[in-house]
Parts: structure tokens; C-alpha cells; sequence
């Protein structure tokens, strides 16, 4: 593109104490979003209500809490209730070849 100038505007900005997730744990159903929290062993699928969002992640203004413990990888393959396991990296990389 040359001899055109492209001008961009862009908006930075910090945002404090917030809860912010990834947007592909958010599952979306009917405009209502949910993610998988995890209770005493249980998956349990959770409404959460959602604010300023992008592709990276989404701020969650209603529905988590500072600690609560949400499922990030095999939630598609969850129904209300189903017992759990938590792991954390070093153990799922201990068994990967």
C-alpha cells in the first residue's frame, strides 16, 4: 500500500479487580453464557454474566467470585454433576509421552 497513510486509533486502558476468563471455556447458549465450576469434587455448570470481551478473554461481572475454581479443557464433555478430578500441569505432563 504505498503512498496511503493509514492512520489507527487504538484504546488502552487498565481494568482492576476484576475476574477475566479465556472465551473459549464460556459456553453459549440461547445469549446466555455459563462456564463449568468446580464444588467438592463436582462439575457443575454455572450462569455468569459478561462484560467487555475479545477474542483473549472476557470480564465476568456477575456469576464468579474471587477463588472459585472453573474447568478450563474437557468441559464439552461435561454433565451437571459429574465427578471430578483436578490436576495441574506438572501431574498431566508427567503421563504425556
Amino acid at each position: 500500500m504505498s503512498n496511503h497513510i493509514i492512520v489507527v486509533y487504538v484504546h488502552t486502558g487498565t481494568i482492576k479487580d476484576v475476574i477475566s476468563i479465556p472465551t473459549e471455556i464460556v459456553e453459549r447458549v440461547n445469549g446466555n453464557f455459563f462456564v463449568w465450576e468446580i464444588q467438592d469434587g463436582h462439575a457443575y455448570k454455572k450462569g455468569i454474566v459478561l462484560g467487555a470481551e475479545n477474542s483473549y478473554g472476557a470480564v465476568v461481572l456477575q456469576g464468579l467470585h474471587d477463588g472459585d475454581i472453573v474447568v478450563i479443557q474437557g468441559q464439552t464433555q461435561l454433565s451437571h454433576g459429574d465427578k471430578i478430578r483436578v490436576v495441574d500441569n506438572r501431574e498431566v505432563a508427567r503421563h504425556m509421552p
